[in-house]
């Protein structure tokens, strides 16, 4: 837990820091244009760089912001807005705390009217919010989470936004909000990084590229954020290739930590008995 502004804030509802961070104007551009909805749904892999864009994004355009990152607890409608009405709390003052319902046994009865009043009141504290739901791929596929965040799209007014960012696309229940336009997407061919983003992320890491080994450096990556990060280290910068029969031991663990162990049990025993191992 941090402090912000007198009121204390917990990680999971603070929007994480932005130093170091290139400012990629070609997509600050599209979700500029995207806020005329009322939900960006930003999907792309895990090291894409979601997170990194949108925290960079909203210091960028100087945005009031509740960053809510999810996780396995927030299938619990309790503990979700529980925890959201402490963010606010943080990131709003503490008269959020009194403004905004309470969601108990007998609301969680019947969420789709608590959820839309609870939105109605969160956005008329601040009805030019931004609010960030990040990591939204930890929920249930399964789970109340996905009709509250229905609720709360209905209920965001022309100056606000929800950006929700994810591995995966978004829920059935969302079906209709992508067809009537309130939520539009970023995917992940936009979110690869361009031979320009390359130079210039590698700029602010202190390592000048000109054209063409930006473009080099971009063939390596794949366009993958993480990625490019493995390449701006000191051991792999030297020319070391992603791409080589065999990949640096730092991004063999990012995968086997940020994917695979990810994966249900029986798919990873699956995988394991399909991989030909070379030793």
């Amino acid at each position: 837990m941090v402090q912000h502004g007198g009121n204390p804030r917990l990680a999971k509802t603070t929007r994480p820091r932005t130093s170091a961070v290139f400012a990629r104007e070609r997509l600050f551009r599209e979700l500029d244009g995207n806020r005329s909805a009322s939900c960006t749904w930003v999907a792309g892999p895990p090291g894409a760089g979601k997170t990194a864009l949108l925290a960079s994004f909203v210091s960028d355009r100087a945005l009031a912001c509740l960053w809510h990152q999810i996780d396995a607890d927030d299938a619990d409608p309790l503990a979700f807005f529980g925890t959201l009405a402490q963010g606010a709390q943080g990131a709003l003052g503490s008269d959020a705390a009194k403004a905004l319902p309470a969601c108990t046994p007998d609301a969680a009865f019947s969420l789709p009217t608590f959820a839309r009043r609870f939105f109605r009141e969160l956005f008329a504290l601040a009805p030019e919010l931004m609010l960030v739901l990040d990591d939204y791929h930890e929920a249930p596929l399964f789970c109340p989470l996905h009709d509250i965040v229905r609720g709360a799209i209905e209920q965001t007014p022309p100056d606000a936004h929800i950006m929700v960012l994810s591995r995966t696309l978004p829920p059935p229940a969302l079906a209709r909000a992508l067809t009537n336009g309130a939520v539009r997407s970023l995917c992940w061919e936009q979110l690869k990084l361009t031979a320009e983003e390359v130079a210039g992320i590698a700029g602010v890491h202190g390592v000048v590229l000109d054209q063409r080994a930006a473009a080099q450096w971009l063939d390596q990556c794949g366009g993958w954020a993480a990625g490019l990060r493995l390449l701006l280290r000191p051991k792999t910068s030297a020319g070391l290739r992603l791409t080589g029969e065999e990949p640096p031991e730092l991004l063999f663990d990012y995968l086997g930590e940020e994917v695979f162990r990810k994966f249900p049990r029986a798919f990873q025993s699956q995988l394991l008995a399909l991989a030909v191992l070379p030793r």
